[in-house]
Formats: C-alpha cells, structure tokens, sequence
C-alpha cells in the first residue's frame, strides 16, 4: 500500500500515524493490525487521518489564484467586515510572486486577534479551504 494521497516525508504526523502507514507499506492492514496491536478500525483512522492531513498541506501548498483570493477574502469578511479585502490586498503586497495558500494565511493570521484568528479558520473549514 502507497501512502495517502499528499503525505509525503515532511507531512506533519504524530509518531503512530507514521507508525501505521510504514507498516501498511509491506504488510496487510490485518497484518498491521495485529503487529501493532491496534484494532482494524484503528488502523482506518490512522490512514484516514494521514489523508486528511495530506489533502491539508496540498491545499497550503497551493499557488493563489483569483478563485482562491475570493474565498479567503470572503472569509475574512465574515469575521472583520468589509476591511478584509484591504487587508487581503495589502498581504498579498507583501508576499513575493505566486504566492502559496499558506503564506497568505500565515501573514494574514499575524494580523487578527486570537478571537479573530479563531473565527477566520473556522470560516476556511466551513469552505473548504483549510
């Protein structure tokens, strides 16, 4: 079995996450199982979550496009009103050409409060942008 789809080596995952997708690399997930003393649903999670987590950093790994600038802005709208596009504009100023997802919102993050920060994730997750 081949790791999910976007894990690669430097997709962050806790130790028993790795654990399983090595083990899953050459033997059954039955197999797996057992040599880990895990249950068969436990080994779904674990590749369910490598998945998740894979398909995460492929979306901030990925080049901006005008699409994706709509989204963010529109979720940050939601929480700061109508001066989140400005603030959008102003952080893709700031970034150097053909940005990628994650360095908008970190640059974006530096500039809202927790609260705020919190509201515009969950906002991204509502989307389907996070």
């Amino acid at each position: 079995m081949s790791w999910p789809a976007g894990v690669n080596e430097n997709t962050p995952l806790p130790y028993a996450v790795w654990q399983v997708l090595d083990t899953l690399a050459h033997h059954s997930p039955a197999d797996t199982a057992k040599m880990l003393n895990l249950t068969p649903e436990q080994v779904q999670q674990a590749v369910a979550f490598a998945s998740e987590m894979g398909q995460r950093q492929e979306r901030q790994e990925q080049v901006l496009n005008r699409q994706l600038i709509h989204d963010v802005s529109q979720a940050l709208m939601a929480v700061v009103g109508p001066i989140g596009s400005i603030m959008v504009d102003d952080s893709l100023d700031e970034l150097p050409q053909n940005p990628r997802m994650g360095q908008l919102l970190r640059q974006l993050s530096t500039e809202l409060a927790d609260n705020q920060r919190q509201a515009f994730f969950r906002q991204l997750q509502t989307k389907g942008l996070l």
